[in-house]
């Protein structure tokens, strides 16, 4: 077992499949979880054997002074649970390490990342990010858990570690990071992230272990290439991608990622998708989760619920 990848043990999924029937479905209030269904959850992580384990091996991935800042649980015993007790068995599992967040209204806790062979977006590369970087509040953590891998064998997860790139910058790229001079998509319908951040730093000139790294890839085309911004900018995505770490999701892998550490991308699919039969095509569902007052990030003011 590599400290990152970490399975679930045989009794603990006996004891999520056992409940995950009597569990309550995960209801919202307002943009959170219910916290009556947060309760319920959470007493089921006291007395599920194996729970606390779990726990503190996530977190100390996900948060701990020498973190990587991603952890990967292997979760396919739980998609063995069936389409209704699954979800709510790995949303339970999730609701241990943070609070499910709904960035939209009117839209499930797991969002479905599907795949349409007509959309370059939705097959070819997808550039280094956070989720939601115009906000002043992004989600803390973001789950995704692989249903279905691409039958083609493409599609690799890409991680790399934001705060390690900054340190390699030269002072001057910093110092240009720290500038409110970037804007990114549009904000309209989003809650529970603050409001919306435009234009926004890059850094927010906290020390590196602190710091938040709002960063996305997908703004780097629509900058003036002449620009000092945007040299910056390019110069920080080199060093992610060449930090990046690059993995194959497999049925079941539940791939934790703390954004406040590391961004996120994803190489192409393999090719010929639209010979991939709808119901075999890459399947990811995704889930926003937010720190828990008392967490790491609540001293960054990012968690205040």
């Amino acid at each position: 077992m590599t400290p990152y990848r970490v399975p679930l043990a045989a009794r603990l999924v006996d004891s999520l499949a056992n409940q995950a029937p009597h569990l309550p479905d995960a209801a919202v209030d307002g943009d959170l979880l219910d916290p009556d269904v947060n309760r319920a959850y959470q007493a089921l992580r006291a007395t599920a054997i194996g729970a606390e384990d779990l726990w503190a091996h996530c977190k100390s991935m996900l948060d701990g002074v020498y973190l990587d800042g991603f952890v990967i649980i292997e979760a396919a015993p739980l998609l063995d649970l069936g389409p209704e007790h699954g979800p709510r068995a790995a949303t339970a599992l999730l609701t241990w390490l943070a609070t499910p967040l709904n960035v939209l209204d009117a839209t499930p806790l797991w969002k479905p990342l599907g795949t349409d062979p007509e959309q370059v977006t939705s097959t070819g590369y997808q550039p280094f990010q956070i989720d939601i970087v115009n906000a002043t509040r992004p989600p803390d953590y973001l789950a995704q858990w692989c249903l279905r891998p691409d039958p083609r064998g493409g599609g690799h997860t890409l991680i790399s570690h934001l705060r390690r790139a900054v340190l390699r910058l030269d002072d001057e790229e910093r110092r240009l990071l720290t500038d409110r001079a970037f804007t990114h998509g549009d904000f309209a319908g989003l809650r529970g992230v603050g409001d919306e951040y435009r234009p926004f730093p890059v850094l927010d000139g906290r020390e590196h272990r602190d710091g938040f790294v709002r960063f996305d890839a997908r703004i780097l085309p629509g900058m003036d290439s002449r620009e000092a911004h945007t040299s910056a900018a390019r110069a920080l995505e080199r060093e992610v991608i060449a930090g990046q770490r690059r993995f194959l999701l497999a049925r079941g892998d539940l791939i934790v990622i703390n954004q406040h550490v590391c961004a996120h991308g994803r190489e192409r699919l393999g090719p010929d998708q639209a010979t991939v039969h709808d119901d075999e095509h890459r399947m990811l569902h995704q889930m926003f989760l937010r720190a828990r007052r008392g967490s790491t990030h609540t001293s960054l003011g990012l968690a205040r619920r």
